[in-house]
């Protein structure tokens, strides 16, 4: 019997669903980078117009792209890993602008709240329980 479906669930950041993929549609549902400030993510102070040096082609050098590609501001980051199903209690202050820039501290969050957990496969089923309680134990059996 072929699997449908998978799917990582990390007892470590709360429970939260890593990944999830559907095999028959070929997608996981969970595959996203989560925002993080890069070396390249660098705000360059306005420059006068220099000329540029091309090949005998025309084309530009690898230096007048790169100058053409500097930012004018920063990316948004996120303020937590990006994964499925976690919880987090937000306040009435934080907008909707907030939320999608990454600019907010939640007042609660599951994530980093170590669950232990037991899941049973049946046919067509999973069922699984768990608790909070044993912070020790990070794993599913």
């Amino acid at each position: 019997m072929l699997k449908a479906w998978t799917a990582l669930v990390g007892p470590a950041r709360g429970g939260a669903i890593e990944e999830f993929t559907i095999f028959a549609l070929e997608t996981n549902f969970a595959n996203v980078l989560t925002r993080r400030r890069e070396g390249y993510h660098e705000v360059s102070a306005p420059e006068a117009a220099a000329v540029g040096l091309h090949d005998e082609s025309g084309a530009p050098s690898i230096h007048d792209l790169e100058t053409s590609m500097r930012l004018h501001e920063l990316p948004p980051l996120d303020a937590e890993d990006r994964v499925l199903l976690t919880e987090r209690v937000l306040g009435s202050e934080i907008t909707r602008q907030y939320y999608e820039r990454g600019d907010y501290e939640p007042a609660w969050r599951a994530s980093g709240q170590k669950r232990s957990c037991e899941v049973t496969a049946v046919t067509g089923a999973v069922h699984g329980g768990g608790s909070s309680n044993d912070a020790g134990r990070a794993g599913c059996g």
